[in-house]
Order: C-alpha cells, then structure tokens, then sequence
C-alpha cells in the first residue's frame, strides 16, 4: 500500500514511527532506519488480553528515561528525506534537545528548556536525513512524526498482535490528545484476523474495541477518514477436518454493519481473497503459509495492491464529485489533503519575479512592445493582454474579477464626471457609492467573509461556523481595488477627467509589474503615461536593470535566506531556541519582510522603467526612520499616502482637534491592519501603530509648546525652534526601531500562541545581561576573543552565515543613500560589454545563495 500511494504521490516518507523498535530485518514494517536508544529508558507496551488500564499513545508504546542525555537516534534511508519532526511527549519538565544532519550536510541543534505541549514539530526548511533526541530524566515519549514538504506519508503505528479487545485498556487522554495533535487524513484500522483463532474472543468485544477506536478518533479529530480492513479466512486444521473459524463471516458482517453506521469505509478482505476456497487456493499456489492464517509476502502484495487499488479509485471519485463547476464553486478552495496542495503548488505555471520564467516573460514583452512603437493601439492591447496573461498563471479564472471592477469603475467614471458637469451632486455621489461599494464589496467578499461570519459566531448571532467559505484569495485584489477606487474619487473630486479609451483604462489596472503586490498607482499618475507617446530612453531602460538587480539580490540573497534558515523557524517554533536567538530571529523577519517588498517593489519599478513608464518609490530606508510618523513616510509608501487620502484627511485628518486627530490616526492604523490580513492579529499590529502614532503626534505638540515658551523670537518674529540633538535622534531610532520590530512579531506570527511563547522567550533577555557584563568586565582583549565562544553558546543555531546575512543585510540598508546613488551612476557608465559581465556574475550569485523550495513574496497574501 505504501509502495502505490508514494507511487501516486511521489516524494513522500515516514510518517509516525516508535521510539525504538524490536531488532530484526521485518522490526518496522521495511521503514527502517530507527536505532536502539540503550538502556535508558523504561519501555511500557500494551500487551495483547492484558485487562488493566495502559497510559500508552497511538504506538501503543511509552517511553519513559531513566537517566539524563537518555538518547535515541533516526537515520533515514539513503533516497529520503525530512523536512520536519514531530515529538509526541507528555509534558513535564524534562528538558529536550535535537541534533540534526542536514541534507548539505551542516548541523543544526535545536533544544527545549522543557517540554510545553504533547506535541512539539521542529521544522527544516533545509530537510534533514539523521537526527539524534536526548531528553533528560522523567521525560515521557510516545513516537516521532517524521514529516515531509510534499508527497504522502505512511505510517504502520499500530504493532503486531494487538486485538480491538485491547483497546478500551487505553488510556483515553494521552490518545486522544495525540491524534489531535497528529491530524492524520486516514486511519487505517486492521482488526480480527487474530482474534478469529482465541478462546477468549467475544463479538461484544471486538466491537466494543472498534467502537472505542472510532469514538475516541472522531472526539479527537472529526475530520479524518477511517477505512476498516476486515479480517480474511482463517482455518482451523486443529481437532478435526480443515473448516472456516466461524467468527471471521460473524466479524465481517458485524464490521460492516459498524461501518455503515459510522459512516467508514470498510474494505470486505474475506471476499477480496475468495472466502474459504480461495484461501485455500493461495495456500497450494504459494500465496499463503500452511499455517492457514498468514499470507506470504506475495500474497500480502496482492491484498495490498487490491486496498491500494479502493484508495486511490476512492481518491479519483471524490475529486471528480467534488469539481463544482458553478461559477462560485470556481472561486471555492478545493480541500485536498496537504501533499496534494504542496504538489500542485509545485506543478504550477505561475510566473513569480523571482523565477527564470519572469525574465523570458518581460524579454518577450520588451522586444514586442518597442516592436510596436508605432502601432499605437496594437501596442497598448500587446500590452494588456500580456498583463492579463500573467495574472491568469496565477489563477485563470480571477480575470473575471479584474475585468468586472474595470467595466464597473471605467463607466462609473463617465456617470460621475457627467452628473458633476450638469451639478448633481447627488447622482455623482450616488455612482461614486456603486463604484466604492462593488469594489469594497468584492474585497470584504473574499478577504473578510470568514473573519466576519467568526466574530459573529463569537457573538452567538450565527451558528458556530455556519457562515464560514473556503474562499480562494485572488492575487492582488486589495492592491488593484485600491487603485480602481482611487480613479472613482479622484474623478468626484474633480482631480481627473474620465479616460475615454477602454483598453488604456483596462491597461491601468492590469499593468503587470504592479499588478499584484503594487506600488499603488494613482491614475492621475499613470493615465497620462498611457497617452502620451512611450520615449525610448537607454538611459531608463539601463536604471531599469539595475532596479531588477537590486531588487533580484534582495529577495533571493537576504530575504529567502534568512527566511529559510532563520526567521521561519524562530517563528514555527519560538520555544526551542535560547531568548537572544528569538530576539535575533524577529530581526531576521524585519530585514526579510522589509527585502522581500521593497525587492518586489524595486523589480516592478525596473520592470515598469525597461517600458518607459514611471512608477512611485514605495520604499525610502524605513529602518532609518527616527520616529513612527517617519517611519510611515519612509514604508510602503503608495499605501500610507493613499489612506492619508482618502482615508485620514476625509475624517478630518488634525484640522477638529487633539481628539479627533488620535482617533483618525486610530481608525486609519486599524483599517491599515485589516487591509493586511483578516486576522485579529492584523488588527492588533495596526492599533499598536495607530497608538504609537497618536503618542509621536502627542510628544510634537508637547516638544513645540515647550519649545514656544523659551526661544526667544529673532529680529523678524520669527520663532526658531533648536533641531533635536544628535543623542535625541539616536534614541528616537533606536525607539522606533524596536517599536516596529515588536509590532512585527504580531504581524508574522502565525497564530497568538506562538506571539505569546515569543514575548516569553523576550522577557528572558534581562536573565542574560550577568553573562554580557561578566564577559565586558573581563578586559577588552578578553572579552573580544571570548565573544565568538560566548555567542555560540548562547545562540548556537546563528550560523556564520545567518549572522551575515543579517548583519549584513541591516549595513547595507543603513548607508547613506548617495553611495546607492553613486553605485547607480557607476552602474549606468559602464561600457555594456562591462554592465553584462556584472550581470552574468550577478546571475552566478543568484544561483548559489538560490534555496532550494521556492519562497513567495510575502505580499502576495495581501
């Protein structure tokens, strides 16, 4: 069964293994690998018609150490690899700490001060082929979950000789604790072909124990599938004539019966092999033993690729049923199971920035628009339809979506310019309100639907998760219904006049470069781009070169790498690494968020610049920023500049008060945070910077009162107010630094649990602070050779590489902007045999830092 799934779904593994394992060839089922841990541990097993209750978990097995640095070991076959690993545990304060090999070789240690939660997943992006656990004393273990990125895993848990009687001898917490913190897709139960034979064998039994498997799975985790496996033909050749045990056609039928009232999937092995004649059939062919109760290897080959046969058609038949065809069933995620998800990912035809396919596409592109420089219209609709075509390899049919917003908003345009010529503002208000509200309405549809119907279900208005849809989120959607709603208002305020072209208006939307991930273009901005003649200009289209470039090193040289190596795991699991390597690690995450947006922005500036078009700098140095408001001028700045717009300013922005200027800059940061993600996590990062800028605005005009009441005025009344001093900018950067990097952790974390084991892990920095000054007290020289010992004990999981990646990564965004500039210039007065040479060795950089699994941008989700 397992050689068909992986077969079917390639690139799969282990799944949930022992701790140890009996010795033998046949001891795991041919899975392999697992080793001896010694005798440091206390091994209790469930054995088979024991009648007291046994505290063991899916393995049936518990593992208790009796000594400290108690080890146990797993190397995985030469062709596999793991991305992840799953520790099934009791908790307790028993220290824990992996070992791991990567597949390159390196080594990463990753250790628990204790064990928090029954389940703990340790996580690779880099997959690892041997891994060694020590645990201290008192530490209880059930099994690890050997986890891959892709592919299907198989795991025969469940140990030969157990019977459905012994079940119910389980303790019910400890396994029920674990299967929901496994969420396994498929359970597989195999019970009675031994029990068939036993004196103390009662049906009552049986199918209590089976009702106790199945009560106990779906109270632990009602989503996962359970296919019964009936028992095949047992004979007696024992007291008399060869006959059938008549409790195998009593257990078939019964289990049946259980099946159809649970609603399982029940696989009948007894008709599968023929029934009595045709077991004995495979005994004179060699397909079972004499011992009229085993089947050979062979003829277990042919019971399995009979149960694999069932799966996969069941498989089949569920994903034709469930291709919905209706035109929301277009919109609606399909729920298949994660390794298909990650496969199809893999399989896609997306055109990404960062993949070889974005270069052929903007070549093509290029070489095809100034081909067209003088077939105006052909031009613009080469141009479009490129647009469109990019954004339907991300998925096809949300070009539907895109092209409904345009004819809404294209006509809205002309409704609203022709109802403020003839001075009804009334009925340019009214379009303005059917523009705003089929743009918002999409938006809040697909991104906030859920989050809503969740709130409201908190409220008990609706029926727990009634409301719920699994939606797909269409690429870009905040991004260009933002633009679209801009060229509506701009147009009412009387700021534009509606473009009369519809392909140039189409063009304005679907513009590729900014298309799904911005800078948010106005169409005050770009319309006129669009009708003007395009210039070829060498000098743009080399800058635009450069911009790719830097944009390219970014994203894959920095961003991807410490997301790989670094950020993803602090973040997957805070709680195995020491405070200061979560402190580092939510660095990590500022430097990589800022490299991979503000690298996407910088691709699409280049991109947009290679067809002489202009966009809007998105980014200024943000880190730089020595307060909040700064910072915000400085971050994504098509964004902030659009919600001061028309957000801010149409609230009322600082012109009614101190009041309501704190709560406009309140009601802005939270919708900021909305826009995000529909998360309330989104909605506490976009407070926490709505409440610090309330508090910059507030100590400005507490500065400028005190500040009015001791200059002294000049010779022309005009007041002079002292700039801040260096040490006062100092401390505003570092301030603002640390409150952004705090407010990201909200913003990365996956859900606030891990936000809370993270403020933990921080709150233990100060516990640090004896060690650092011991080692500063230590002398200069001291201190300085020591430093490299210290700070790979106290952070062993940052890597040389790691730390300059970061560190380098922080200089290189601190310098100046004139060097970036001069570098520019330099860039743009190479000869261009010189700027291809500089471009085939940038390629070489790309391909070596390159990581193996594909990162998207990080906006993308937006």
């Amino acid at each position: 069964v397992r050689k068909r799934l992986l077969s079917h779904f390639p690139n799969g593994g282990r799944g949930l293994v022992p701790v140890t394992i009996e010795d033998g060839p046949h001891s795991d089922y041919g899975l392999g690998g697992l080793d001896q841990s010694g005798d440091g541990w206390k091994v209790d097993l469930l054995i088979t018609m024991q009648y007291h209750i046994m505290d063991v978990g899916i393995s049936l097995r518990k593992y208790t150490a009796l000594r400290d640095n108690s080890w146990s070991s797993l190397k995985l076959w030469k062709s596999e690899h793991a991305t992840g690993l799953g520790i099934l545990a009791d908790p307790s304060k028993a220290r824990l700490s992996v070992r791991f090999v990567l597949t390159n070789n390196s080594v990463v240690t990753q250790t628990l001060p204790r064990i928090t939660s029954s389940y703990t997943l340790l996580t690779n992006r880099i997959p690892w082929k041997e891994a060694r656990i020590n645990v201290g004393r008192g530490a209880t273990l059930y099994g690890y979950d050997i986890r891959r990125g892709s592919g299907v895993t198989f795991s025969p848990v469940i140990r030969k000789g157990i019977c459905s009687h012994d079940f119910p001898n389980i303790g019910i917490p400890a396994f029920r604790r674990q299967i929901a913190d496994w969420k396994p897709d498929l359970f597989i139960w195999h019970f009675g072909k031994n029990e068939a034979g036993w004196d103390r064998y009662t049906i009552k039994g049986h199918l209590s124990g089976i009702d106790w498997v199945i009560t106990n799975v779906r109270a632990a985790w009602p989503q996962a599938d359970i296919l019964l496996v009936g028992p095949g033909p047992r004979m007696n050749k024992y007291g008399g004539p060869l006959r059938l045990f008549p409790s195998v056609p009593e257990m078939c039928s019964n289990q049946l019966a259980m099946a159809q009232k649970y609603g399982l999937g029940y696989f009948d092995t007894f008709a599968a092999l023929g029934g009595p004649e045709g077991f004995l059939s495979l005994v004179n062919r060699g397909l079972a033993m004499t011992d009229y109760v085993h089947l050979t290897v062979k003829g277990g080959d042919i019971l399995g690729n009979a149960i694999a046969d069932n799966i996969l058609t069941a498989w089949a038949g569920w994903l034709k049923n469930s291709d919905d065809t209706s035109l929301a069933g277009l919109f609606t995620k399909k729920e298949i199971p994660e390794h298909a998800a990650a496969q199809q990912q893999q399989a896609s035809s997306t055109i990404s920035f960062d993949t070889v396919g974005y270069g052929f596409f903007l070549l093509i592109v290029f070489f095809a628009y100034w081909l067209l420089y003088y077939a105006k219209l052909m031009r613009v609709l080469m141009l479009l339809i490129a647009s469109w075509f990019f954004y339907m390899t991300w998925n096809p049919v949300f070009i539907i979506l895109i092209i409904a917003s345009s004819i809404i908003d294209y006509f809205a345009g002309f409704l609203i310019y022709s109802a403020k010529q003839h001075e009804r503002i009334w009925l340019a208000r009214l379009w303005l309100i059917v523009s705003l509200v089929s743009n918002l309405g999409l938006l809040f549809f697909f991104k906030y639907f859920n989050l809503f119907s969740d709130f409201l279900g908190q409220l008990g208005v609706v029926d727990g998760n009634a409301g719920i849809l699994s939606l797909i989120l269409p690429a870009g959607i905040s991004f260009y219904t933002f633009q679209t709603m801009s060229y509506s208002l701009d147009i009412y305020r009387g700021l534009l006049k509606p473009i009369r072209s519809f392909l140039k208006f189409n063009l304005f939307v679907s513009f590729f470069p900014q298309l799904v991930a911005g800078p948010i273009v106005r169409a005050r901005e770009f319309l006129p781009q669009l009708i003007a003649r395009p210039r070829f200009d060498p000098a743009l289209i080399t800058n635009g070169f450069f911009m790719i470039m830097v944009g390219l090193f970014k994203k894959v040289v920095i961003s991807d790498f410490l997301a790989v190596n670094f950020a993803d795991r602090v973040f997957a699991s805070p709680g195995i690494y020491s405070p200061l390597e979560v402190l580092l690690g939510v660095y990590a995450y500022g430097l990589q968020i800022y490299c991979d947006f503000s690298g996407y922005s910088d691709i699409a500036i280049g991109s947009a610049a290679m067809l002489g078009f202009k966009l809007p700098l998105n980014f200024n140095s943000p880190y730089k920023a020595h307060n909040l408001q700064d910072f915000w001028h400085r971050w994504h700045i098509t964004l902030s500049t659009w919600l001061r717009d028309y957000l801010y300013i149409p609230l009322g922005g600082n012109r009614k008060g101190n009041a309501r200027t704190y709560i406009n800059l309140a009601i802005t940061m939270l919708l900021g945070g909305l826009w995000h993600g529909a998360a309330y996590r989104f909605i506490i990062w976009g407070a926490l910077h709505g409440l610090g800028l309330g508090f910059v605005r507030w100590f400005q005009r507490w500065r400028d009162r005190r500040a009015a009441a001791r200059v002294h005025a000049s010779a022309d009344g005009v007041l002079l107010r002292r700039p801040p001093s260096v040490g006062g900018r100092v401390l505003g950067w570092l301030l603002t630094f640390h409150f952004v990097m705090f407010a990201w952790i909200f913003f990365r974390a996956p859900d606030m649990a891990i936000v809370g084991e993270i403020l933990a892990k921080l709150a233990d920095l100060p516990a640090m602070l004896p060690d650092l000054i011991g080692l500063l007290n230590s002398g200069f020289s001291t201190a300085i050779s020591s430093l490299g010992t210290h700070f790979s004990r106290v952070a062993p999981n940052v890597t040389t590489a790691i730390a300059l990646a970061l560190f380098g990564g922080y200089l290189l965004h601190l310098v100046p902007n004139r060097v970036f500039e001069r570098t520019r210039t330099l860039w743009m007065a190479l000869p261009a045999p010189f700027q291809a040479l500089v471009l085939l060795l940038f390629m070489g950089l790309l391909y070596k830092t390159a990581t193996a699994a594909m990162v998207p941008f990080i906006y993308f989700q937006f």
